[in-house]
């Protein structure tokens, strides 16, 4: 009994100190993934925010002479599209041809343009001379949302004084690349051809894509010099109407002649937050969150520290670090095996911004992209141009004002550092 005496207050004790580990953990955990999400959730209130302005801006101040950027990924992902494409026998491969286009907007103003034979962001007549650089890409590659000068295609006409064209679209990912340089390397026989990815390329591509069943020839059939087929000009006319402008964007009135797109006040919260470490970050914040039930109950069932457990105990839980590599493969694939004795591959990787779109994946997917480059081998060298060492992910200036592309500055470096890569004679 004397000894039960004894051991009691010590097993008391460390059960006590066992327990207000476990909280503290716990603690720590449930704060950091608040503050994750917090931190996250002011930019994305100024982000949408600003582009619920944009979309008012465009349907009533745009709309009438403009049409709205239409995503060939709209046809991966969206049913309605996809069955549209399967009626008219053309599956797109950019925006709708020959329109005044209104593209986006991320501090910079509304960037419209005058869309090319295909749809793409060039001047028509580049298309009746010889390409000597075709660029494939996403929104990075297209120039979202800056003026033409600073779109890789225009920096490497203007400072080298070649013909370079852009058939990139926001939104598309590796599998539309592959379908890009299956149509368009063969037609205009370019030089070089530069591929950019990004690290939102590494995403899952949905079984029914067409893209990623379509065989080149196929493909070819809805595209010539001239521009789109028949069918092409049809799907175009019918994808029209489906642009216009939603109801909601007519509820926020603006003034089109007044209204200050480059948006000074949203701007100079993103970079007070941004210097704040993002809204939320302080415990004294956190701490009025705490009168919140489930937040509180969480803190006493330790359900910050089952569900790291959880998550530790099964990876296959959390996304996978490589989402869908042999799409990704497929469009490198292409890229070598098209340009073989043709043209001179490139490809391009642009970082994602730490502060708008953090990726934890991103190092590892480029580290698999140039791994594959390396295997491909097969007596083509492939140019690699890592955005990395010249884009500071870190640094906001870097970036748009509001929003996870590019900003003028950065555009322009990564320009002038293509453009000596494009023009060196190895």
């Amino acid at each position: 009994m004397m000894r039960i005496r004894q051991l009691a207050p010590v097993v008391l004790f460390n059960a006590a100190f066992a327990a207000a580990v476990l909280f503290a953990a716990n603690l720590y955990l449930d704060h950091s993934n608040w503050l994750a999400v917090s931190s996250r959730a002011e930019r994305v209130r100024i982000e949408n925010s600003a582009r619920a302005t944009d979309a008012a801006y465009f349907a009533q101040c745009l709309a009438q002479d403009h049409v709205q950027m239409f995503y060939p990924d709209l046809v991966t992902h969206n049913a309605t599209f996809r069955d549209l494409a399967q009626s008219t026998n053309f599956l797109p491969l950019g925006p709708v041809p020959n329109a005044q286009t209104a593209y986006c907007n991320e501090g910079y103003g509304f960037v419209t343009y005058d869309s090319d034979r295909y749809g793409f962001r060039n001047e028509d007549t580049r298309w009746n001379r010889p390409v000597d650089v075709l660029v494939v890409g996403d929104s990075f590659a297209q120039g979202a949302c800056v003026a033409d000068q600073y779109t890789f295609s225009s920096q490497l006409s203007a400072d080298l004084g070649v013909n370079a064209v852009n058939v990139a679209t926001g939104s598309n990912g590796p599998n539309h690349y592959k379908a890009l340089i299956d149509v368009f390397v063969p037609m205009a026989r370019p030089q070089k051809v530069v591929l950019v990815l990004f690290p939102n390329d590494n995403v899952s591509i949905p079984e029914e894509d067409p893209y990623s069943r379509a065989m080149p020839a196929e493909l070819a059939k809805g595209y010539d010099p001239a521009g789109v087929s028949a069918q092409g000009t049809e799907f175009y006319e019918q994808v029209r109407p489906l642009l216009e402008p939603s109801a909601s964007a007519l509820e926020e009135q603006v003034d089109c002649q007044t209204t200050d797109l480059t948006y000074p006040e949203k701007t100079a919260r993103i970079v007070r937050d941004r210097a704040a470490g993002g809204s939320g970050s302080s415990f004294q914040d956190y701490r009025a969150e705490l009168s919140e039930p489930g937040r509180l109950r969480g803190l006493f069932t330790l359900r910050a520290l089952r569900q790291t457990a959880k998550n530790l105990m099964n990876p296959a839980d959390s996304p996978p670090v490589l989402a869908s590599p042999d799409a990704t493969y497929a469009a490198l694939d292409a890229l070598v095996t098209t340009c073989k004795d043709m043209c001179e591959p490139i490809v391009l990787l642009l970082p994602t911004s730490s502060y708008w779109r953090p990726d934890s994946r991103a190092d590892t997917y480029f580290a698999a992209v140039l791994s594959h480059l390396e295997k491909l081998g097969g007596g083509t060298d492939v140019k690699i141009l890592d955005g990395r060492s010249i884009v500071d992910i870190e640094k906001l200036t870097d970036y748009a004002p509001l929003g996870v592309h590019l900003s003028t500055e950065a555009y322009r470096r990564v320009g002038r550092a293509l453009g000596d890569l494009v023009s060196r004679q190895d």
